[in-house]
């Protein structure tokens, strides 16, 4: 089940990217997706604050590994495994 929702503000929409299972040792955020997205998208979370960009995708191709590099001034600790992610798609 996919999920879509509309950010007013911007015109933005979001999908359901997948959850995210861990840190990598680079510092990266691991997702386990339920799509296949783009390189260089933008992840953001349920409040629409922007986790980061899909890095790399590796693994299976019906439910794959998502790399999200992080932004510099954000530091990713461990209470944000297990919290859903979603791909910022522009409207426009």
């Amino acid at each position: 089940m996919m999920i879509y929702i509309t950010a007013r503000k911007r015109g933005d929409t979001l999908q359901e990217l997948g959850l995210i299972k861990g840190l990598g040792y680079d510092g990266n955020l691991l997702v386990l997706g339920k799509l296949t997205p783009k390189l260089n998208s933008k992840v953001v979370d349920n409040s629409k604050k922007i986790v980061g960009t899909v890095t790399r995708v590796f693994g299976p191709v019906d439910s794959p590994y998502i790399s999200i590099k992080v932004p510099k001034n954000q530091k990713p600790t461990l209470d944000i495994v297990g919290k859903v992610v979603y791909l910022r798609e522009n409207s426009k």
